[in-house]
């Protein structure tokens, strides 16, 4: 969609005017004090919205599947709170423990299909280790 003014391209995908125009103003004051209060946008990529033309875009998300949640070691060990020290006993593998692909240097979740390959390489690395641990414990 494509329009001059923000109200013309609210009407053209169905959202209230006012909604829209004021939904710009609280971004671009985002974008003015560095700091996005709704998302947390690092500041860097905080970019005002300018004068028109206007574009907006249809799009639809298709997960491969969600990630993140516990942290967890190379033993797929979940990590307490201080993201170093194990919770005894405390296995996780598949989408949740997804953190561990996610790193500053590379998201390699952004490949398709990552997640169901971690879930198999997961299930056995943490499953073995949870075996040891209780076994261990015996």
């Amino acid at each position: 969609y494509k329009a001059d003014t923000l109200k013309e391209l609210a009407a053209l995908i169905g959202v209230k005017p006012k909604t829209l125009e004021k939904t710009v103003e609280t971004y671009n004051r985002y974008c003015k004090t560095g700091v996005d209060e709704e998302f947390g946008k690092d500041a860097k990529y905080l970019t005002p919205i300018g004068s028109g033309p206007y574009y907006a875009v249809t799009g639809c998300a298709y997960p491969y599947g969600s990630g993140g949640g516990l942290d967890v070691d190379v033993q797929l060990r979940v990590l307490g709170r201080d993201g170093k020290t194990p919770i005894g006993g405390l296995y996780a593998g598949g989408s949740d423990s997804l953190g561990v692909l996610l790193t500053n240097e590379k998201n390699y979740i952004s490949y398709g299909g990552v997640a169901q390959g971690w879930v198999v390489t997961s299930g056995r690395v943490g499953g073995k280790n949870a075996a040891l641990y209780a076994m261990a414990k015996k």
